[in-house]
């Protein structure tokens, strides 16, 4: 019995500690390059993504370390990871658009920008969807999970990338965004989109 706590205890642990790396991960850099980087650090990334795919098993824990290393990759300037964030934010699953929002505030760059940019017209409002997840014993959970707007959580990842925000990020001087404040950043968008190369 004491043995099967421990092992437990320690599942459990790794599990919050991968969680953790992801979301410490979470702080875009400066300036992120648009291709390139460093190509050794990338193949062995790629490697490593490569082998962990290869795995058997949808575990959690799996798609937690396979998100990171594509974040890696996108970020190192991989092009292909970084269509993958941009076709992802185009995706019908508000849980799968949410994850790509973070995902291109972290990555940082122009195409991120711009990608998020063309969210803010989306008028998909709140999204509803009930839980699908598993118990630990195998029951299906119950619960409804609700998305915020999609142009609302696009607009405050803008507000971590852009260097002089309309509206500035959610922090000590902003609690939260409005419907307002994602106009705010519409008007920004059609004053500044000529300098993203957007027409």
């Amino acid at each position: 019995m004491k043995r099967r706590k421990e092992t437990i205890i320690c599942s459990v642990f790794v599990m919050l500690f991968s969680v953790v790396l992801l979301f410490a991960e979470d702080q875009p850099p400066k300036s992120a390059p648009m291709g390139g980087g460093d190509k050794a650090a990338i193949n062995a990334l790629r490697s490593q993504l490569k082998r962990e795919l290869s795995e058997t098993g949808k575990d959690r824990q799996r798609s937690v370390e396979v998100r990171q290393i594509r974040r890696k990759l996108a970020k190192m300037g991989d092009l292909e990871e970084r269509m993958r964030i941009i076709k992802r934010l185009k995706s019908e699953d508000p849980a799968t658009q949410l994850n790509a929002v973070q995902d291109a505030a972290y990555v940082d760059g122009r195409d991120m920008i711009v990608a998020l940019a063309e969210l803010l017209n989306v008028t998909n409002g709140y999204q509803s969807v009930t839980s699908g997840e598993l118990g630990p014993k195998g029951e299906r959970l119950q619960g409804d999970l609700v998305y915020e707007p999609v142009s609302l959580v696009a607009a405050k990842a803008l507000a971590k990338l852009v260097e002089t925000p309309p509206v500035p990020p959610v922090g000590k001087e902003k609690k939260f965004y409005t419907d307002d404040d994602v106009k705010k950043w519409q008007k920004w968008w059609k004053k500044n989109k000529k300098q993203y190369g957007v027409e």
